[in-house]
């Protein structure tokens, strides 16, 4: 019998002897799962291996993460693409691979915008915590969109547009999550086909800064102008509140 075991992120693993006795439990799980050939169990327990490393700064961390992702793509499983995809843009996030670590999280979040409809109503063997397992995708998919590319350097219009459209995912997904249904319907709509001056703001907080994106037109000496993003980010530590 194969025993998965779950690892809240909220949980760190602090005692060494503990940690190594579930790092052993995962990889016994690993090893009975290939035995008999349950694909998704090994997917699952890779994940969990791969976090607790994560967890304990450990280098096989993406290695065990990319195998899950690459078993998971395999056996269509939908719902741990997003998982893995997700944890290992975290951890190159960490490494500060930024390249690396947007086409990560852009297959953990076209993953979780395919899983909208299921997610609430998923078998709970497999089910998201909402809080823990989706929104820090969304939300950290968000930072690696918002960091520039170089020390110094602008973020590119894309990613500005792209930052955007993930929030806005997010609040959906939020209000489905809350609903416990996915029952809103929605559809997108130029803001230029809402108001031709008006100019948006979008503050986003993630867990290392505020960032505000202004939605304007450019003004040209042209008859037809086109729809820009200006960012401001201000950084503050954890624990610092944000005044008004």
């Amino acid at each position: 019998m194969i025993k998965l075991l779950k690892i809240s992120k909220k949980s760190s693993v602090n005692n060494r002897e503990i940690a190594t006795q579930i790092a052993q439990l995962l990889a016994t799980g690993i090893k009975q799962a290939r035995e008999i050939g349950d694909r998704r169990a090994e997917a699952y327990s890779l994940i969990e291996l791969g976090k607790l490393y994560q967890e304990q700064g450990q280098a096989d961390a993406e290695t065990l993460t990319q195998q899950a992702l690459q078993i998971a793509q395999e056996i269509n499983a939908t719902d741990l693409v997003a998982s893995a995809a997700g944890q290992l843009g975290s951890i190159l996030k960490e490494e500060r691979n930024i390249t690396d670590a947007i086409p990560a999280y852009q297959i953990a979040f076209n993953n979780l915008q395919s899983l909208r409809s299921d997610i609430v109503a998923i078998n709970t063997d497999v089910q998201f915590t909402f809080k823990e397992s989706i929104e820090p995708i969304y939300r950290d998919f968000v930072s690696v969109l918002l960091t520039p590319s170089k020390s110094g350097g602008e973020v590119s219009q894309s990613n500005l547009k792209q930052a955007r459209e993930v929030i806005e995912a997010l609040q959906l997904a939020e209000l489905d999550n809350f609903f416990r249904d996915a029952c809103l319907n929605s559809e997108p709509v130029a803001i230029d086909e809402i108001d031709v001056e008006a100019t948006v703001i979008y503050p986003i907080i993630l867990s290392d800064r505020l960032s505000v994106s202004l939605i304007s037109r450019r003004p040209s000496h042209s008859i037809c102008q086109s729809w820009y993003l200006v960012r401001y980010s201000q950084s503050f530590s954890q624990g610092e509140t944000i005044g008004t």
